[in-house]
Protein backbone atom coordinates (compact mmCIF):
# COMPACT_ATOMS: atom_id res chain seq x y z
CA UNK A 1 0.00 0.00 0.00
CA UNK A 2 1.15 3.52 -0.68
CA UNK A 3 0.05 6.76 0.97
CA UNK A 4 0.48 8.86 -2.16
CA UNK A 5 0.86 12.58 -1.53
CA UNK A 6 0.66 12.15 2.25
CA UNK A 7 3.46 13.74 4.24
CA UNK A 8 5.46 11.82 6.80
CA UNK A 9 4.52 14.61 9.20
CA UNK A 10 0.94 13.26 9.35
CA UNK A 11 0.44 11.03 12.39
CA UNK A 12 0.58 7.34 11.42
CA UNK A 13 -2.92 6.56 12.72
CA UNK A 14 -4.34 9.36 10.53
CA UNK A 15 -2.79 8.18 7.26
CA UNK A 16 -5.40 6.52 5.02
CA UNK A 17 -3.26 3.54 3.94
CA UNK A 18 -1.13 3.14 7.06
CA UNK A 19 -3.92 2.94 9.64
CA UNK A 20 -5.34 -0.37 8.29
CA UNK A 21 -1.82 -1.83 8.08
CA UNK A 22 -1.19 -0.94 11.72
CA UNK A 23 -4.47 -2.64 12.68
CA UNK A 24 -3.42 -5.75 10.76
CA UNK A 25 -0.10 -5.79 12.62
CA UNK A 26 -1.82 -5.31 15.99
CA UNK A 27 -4.30 -8.13 15.31
CA UNK A 28 -1.65 -10.54 14.07
CA UNK A 29 -2.97 -10.59 10.48
CA UNK A 30 0.40 -9.19 9.34
CA UNK A 31 3.88 -9.95 10.61
CA UNK A 32 5.95 -6.99 9.44
CA UNK A 33 5.92 -3.51 7.97
CA UNK A 34 8.54 -2.63 5.37
CA UNK A 35 9.25 1.00 4.46
CA UNK A 36 11.71 2.57 2.03
CA UNK A 37 13.15 4.79 4.77
CA UNK A 38 12.34 5.82 8.32
CA UNK A 39 11.51 9.35 7.16
CA UNK A 40 8.81 7.88 4.92
CA UNK A 41 6.83 6.46 7.84
CA UNK A 42 7.02 9.43 10.20
CA UNK A 43 9.05 12.51 10.92
CA UNK A 44 8.17 12.52 14.62
CA UNK A 45 10.58 10.80 16.98
CA UNK A 46 7.67 10.13 19.34
CA UNK A 47 5.56 8.49 16.60
CA UNK A 48 8.56 6.46 15.44
CA UNK A 49 9.14 5.20 18.99
CA UNK A 50 5.47 4.19 19.25
CA UNK A 51 5.71 2.27 15.97
CA UNK A 52 8.88 0.46 17.07
CA UNK A 53 7.24 -0.48 20.37
CA UNK A 54 4.30 -2.00 18.47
Amino acid sequence: MVDAAVSGSVAPQLRPQLAPVLKALDSGDADALVVAGLDRITRSLFSWAELVER
